[in-house]
């Protein structure tokens, strides 16, 4: 069994424009963006290399980017959103647990934060295919192309 170890990245502060609100879109307001991002980390240890693990400044980079180039109406579809895209860009990322937080959420009453917070991790699948009819070769390629097409998905 793999080992799965962690970096945490803690209250990555980014000014963006997410919300129902109009004036939250246009204005933008603070998030806070926290990440567990879950691997192996044994190799980057024991050979004190940079390419065995995950470059957490281009992770920041990257998480800054997404949550400041994309815009969704809710917190839920922030950290969805980029828990995909962070999975599908670092293939040794097993798993990933998120935060988003809004501290200036318009709630019209004094609070801290509001926040979401979700898990996503990769998972194995094995899929039989067959074909006995027609262009069986042709029709178990375009199965498997039609597969790979999947942002989600790697064959």
């Amino acid at each position: 069994m793999l080992d799965v170890d962690r970096i945490n990245i803690k209250n990555l502060e980014i000014i963006a424009r997410h919300g129902v609100f109009p004036e939250e879109r246009v204005i933008g307001q603070k998030f806070l963006i926290s990440a567990a991002l879950y691997m192996d980390l044994r190799d980057a240890g024991q050979t004190d290399d940079l390419t065995k693990t995950l470059d957490y400044a281009e992770i920041c980079r990257f998480i800054k980017a997404f949550v400041e180039d994309n815009t969704f109406n809710l917190i839920e579809a922030v950290a969805e959103r980029l828990a995909m895209m962070l999975l599908i860009e670092n293939p040794p990322l097993q798993k990933i647990w998120l935060e988003v937080k809004k501290p200036w959420a318009p709630v019209a009453i004094p609070l801290e934060t509001v926040s979401v917070e979700i898990e996503r991790s990769r998972h194995t699948a094995f899929i039989a295919l067959g074909s006995n009819m027609g262009a069986r070769e042709a029709h178990l390629e375009f199965a498997v192309s039609e597969l790979n097409k999947a942002q989600s998905c790697s064959v």
